[in-house]
């Protein structure tokens, strides 16, 4: 987990120093159509946005609702973990529990350098809303998975949505704490993982998953969702806060005139940045 938290801010601050050169380059250059000026601009409206959190109320508010989003995650996946093995074990193939385990492994290596990066220019929320839809997409496939191989298609969704769902909510809480608390909220996301252990068994237990395996993921497909509202909730409302300012509305005039690239141009500027520049 820590390593996740580690990477997830060594990748935030490459991007930003990124950022800022090839601003940099454009002021020299009219051939340059298209660099990295969107994430410059998501980064502004960070900015922005994290001055509405000043308020104690709006931090204890945020605070508690990383705190249930992370309890919906963190309480699915250790059951998770759980029923894959009796899944596995329903469909005759529990020797194979391991491909299944060595797929989530390489997903979620491979999706955290996409979505760290990605979220520079596209904004957290939103790709905190992907990372939903494909968590969503997963949880279904897995629960009417009737072969291993279809479950193993279910993982990959899944476990993108996962990390993504995890690495994203550790960019928001980054974003909108002061340095000097900043680990204190990183970290908001994770305190379900004390009282989890706890009650977990007993959860396993009155869920009978060899027989129910089936339902006990699929309940998380709207579960988690439910856990993840209220601070999906505060993001928007903080939004259209910070719209209200003299500052957001200049830096939105300020990306429409900047704003000249095509489909082809940010097609290219994506493959580029989220596959290659994420190793450098």
């Amino acid at each position: 987990m820590s390593s996740s938290v580690v990477g997830a801010s060594s990748n935030k601050k490459s991007g930003i120093r990124q950022s800022c050169e090839i601003i940099e380059r454009e002021r020299h250059s009219n051939d340059d159509t298209f660099s990295m000026t969107s994430t410059f601009f998501k980064l502004k409206e960070n900015e922005i946005m994290s001055a509405q959190f000043d308020s104690l109320k709006y931090k204890i508010l945020l605070i508690s609702t990383a705190f249930v989003c992370g309890f919906g995650i963190s309480l699915d996946y250790t059951l998770r973990s759980t029923y894959t093995g009796y899944a596995t074990n329903s469909y005759s193939e529990h020797s194979l529990l391991s491909t299944v385990q060595v797929i989530n492994a390489v997903v979620s290596v491979g999706s955290q350098v996409v979505y760290s990066r990605l979220s520079d220019h596209f904004g957290r929320l939103r790709l905190f809303l992907v990372a939903t839809i494909f968590y969503i997409m997963g949880t279904i496939i897995q629960s009417q998975a009737t072969r291993l191989t279809m479950y193993a298609a279910g993982s990959v969704f899944y476990n993108c949505g996962y990390v993504g769902t995890n690495l994203l909510l550790t960019l928001i809480l980054s974003d909108f704490s002061s340095l000097k608390w900043r680990m204190f909220y990183q970290y908001a996301s994770y305190w379900p993982y004390i009282i989890i252990p706890w009650i977990s068994g007993n959860i396993i237990t009155a869920a009978n998953p060899q027989k129910n395996w089936s339902w006990n993921i699929a309940m998380w497909a709207f579960i988690y969702p439910l856990s993840a509202l209220p601070i999906i909730f505060l993001i928007l409302y903080m939004k259209y806060k910070s719209s209200k300012t003299a500052e957001w509305r200049s830096l939105k005039e300020q990306a429409r005139k900047e704003r000249t690239s095509g489909l082809f141009e940010n097609l290219v500027f994506l493959f580029w940045n989220s596959i290659l520049l994420a190793y450098y």
